[in-house]
């Protein structure tokens, strides 16, 4: 096996604990440390209610896939067909549960903790490869994205063995540089962002002397993945306009950048990372020519790390708003390998212990908050439990259009938790967002809504919180058609109006 560094390829000892050497040990504790963040990170993650950005994944993944081709080429989310495509299989073979949006989210940082443990230690040594799987662990923004059913837990996994393979590719064979231009196809297509880590990695390949020889290669890896993404890049121009919602660069960017991007928002850890990413630089500089391997992960993450960021910070100065934190997610694993590269340099294993110790108290109450039920700003798991606990067999429910946060989004705990709510009589669907070129229902007046009561005797009529019911529209007609409050169960944004129907 060999080391990176800054003047050539050269040759790594034998021993076990040497620089560059990944051995059945370092296999091993790369497994169990993957598979124990694996089941931390998906503990819990079951509990907070589905919010709007998840709405977006159960609606383009849980329908037929001719519907979903439509949807994405025709209408929205190109940028995350593949992983539309990828989830509607896990669907199909796990269902849409409780607990089964989020666990390939989970699955996906456990792969690149595993990962990170194995690239540190080709890069440096196995003491720097377990320490940076263990920061990626303890990063909140990892947790976060492990509890988030969106490809961002994806894209950080993608990132970290995307680096891998282009390792592997300067040190061996140009059959690594085909592996290198398929996974970089997948990546990309899974996330456009990801692109950037292709241009952060051309940086280091001119950057370091040693790889400059393999320029061509990778630019011919490069050339491919670019034409193969073209369709998704056209796509993403063309629905451009989905994004308008994000907010242009301001003071705020500075703190969503420095606190919030990865360490949500805490400025105590981001201080820590931040302080640890600088002593980085620091022992890099001081130590480039004694240990030139640490040099070469410096220009491999530094540019993984900053390029991303400064790219769509400047790009909403330039063009258009396009930075939103989460949408760097993949750069956790540079922040996690900047700040093994500091922890290591530290002789005493004391001290590192007290620093992991630290990092894991400041952290822990994140995690906990990250699975608290309202963590992400809706109750519709919540609401929905209410419901299958007190729905009987004929209920109808209706969805208010009072306020736009719950309508149309509230309507997703239907296809979002089958399991409390699926029984339910839904009176105002006209057309699935199944056979829609869209995310949501096509709905009737809820006039016409009403008539589609029959011979229910119950009405669920679901409302934003602090919604003014008596003496509404909705109320009025109901009331005339017979029905009055029985029940009112109120939740922190969504609440319930049960109605029944005098015999």
């Amino acid at each position: 096996m060999t080391m990176i560094n800054d003047g050539s390829i050269s040759e790594a000892a034998t021993a076990d604990t040497q620089p560059g050497q990944v051995t059945g040990t370092t296999w091993t504790l790369a497994s169990g440390l993957g598979l124990s963040t694996g089941v931390i990170s998906f503990s819990g993650s079951w509990v907070p209610s589905v919010w709007t950005d998840e709405q977006a994944t159960l609606s383009g993944a849980t329908r037929p896939i001719p519907e979903m081709f439509t949807l994405v080429t025709h209408t929205l989310d190109a940028v995350h067909g593949l992983y539309y495509f990828l989830m509607h299989y896990w669907f199909a073979l796990v269902g849409v549960h409780d607990w089964s949006f989020r666990l390939p989210s989970a699955i996906a940082v456990a792969l690149a903790v595993f990962g990170i443990v194995v690239l540190g230690t080709m890069l440096v040594s196995r003491r720097v490869g377990i320490l940076a799987g263990i920061l990626l662990a303890l990063i909140p923004q990892t947790q976060w994205v492990a509890t988030e059913a969106r490809s961002y837990g994806l894209t950080v996994m993608l990132a970290v063995w995307l680096t891998i393979v282009l390792v592997l590719a300067v040190r061996s064979s140009s059959w690594w540089w085909i592996a290198y231009a398929i996974l970089g196809i997948i990546s990309v297509t899974v996330f456009i962002y990801i692109a950037l880590l292709i241009v952060a990695h051309a940086i280091t390949v001119l950057a370091l002397r040693g790889w400059r020889r393999s320029w061509w290669l990778f630019g011919l890896s490069s050339l491919g993945i670019l034409v193969c993404t073209i369709p998704v890049f056209r796509l993403a121009v063309l629905q451009r306009g989905q994004v308008s919602w994000i907010s242009p660069i301001s003071r705020q960017t500075v703190f969503d950048v420095l606190a919030d991007q990865w360490f949500d928002s805490d400025v105590w850890i981001a201080g820590i990372f931040w302080a640890l990413i600088g002593a980085a630089v620091v022992v890099v500089i001081v130590r480039r020519r004694t240990d030139p391997a640490a040099a070469g992960l410096a220009l491999i993450a530094l540019p993984w790390l900053v390029l991303p960021t400064a790219a769509l910070v400047l790009g909403s100065l330039v063009v258009s708003p396009l930075y939103v934190g989460r949408y760097v997610a993949f750069s956790l694993p540079a922040v996690a390998l900047l700040s093994a590269v500091a922890l290591a340099s530290i002789r005493s294993r004391f001290v590192i212990a007290a620093g992991l110790v630290a990092i894991l108290v400041l952290s822990t109450p994140l995690y906990l908050a990250q699975r608290e039920p309202f963590s992400k700003g809706t109750d519709w798991r919540s609401t929905s439990m209410v419901l299958g606990a007190h729905a009987q067999p004929g209920d109808a429910v209706f969805f208010s259009r009072a306020e736009t946060a719950v309508y149309p989004y509230a309507r997703s705990m239907l296809f979002a938790y089958p399991d409390a709510v699926g029984g339910l009589k839904d009176i105002a669907l006209a057309t699935s967002y199944t056979t829609r070129a869209n995310f949501f229902d096509e709905l009737v007046p809820f006039d016409t809504a009403a008539e589609r009561l029959g011979d229910s005797d119950r009405v669920w009529m679901v409302n934003p919180s602090g919604y003014l019911w008596a003496g509404s529209t909705d109320e009025t007609m109901l009331r005339a058609l017979g029905f009055s409050v029985l029940e009112e169960y109120p939740g922190a944004a969504t609440s319930l109006v049960l109605l029944s129907r005098s015999s």
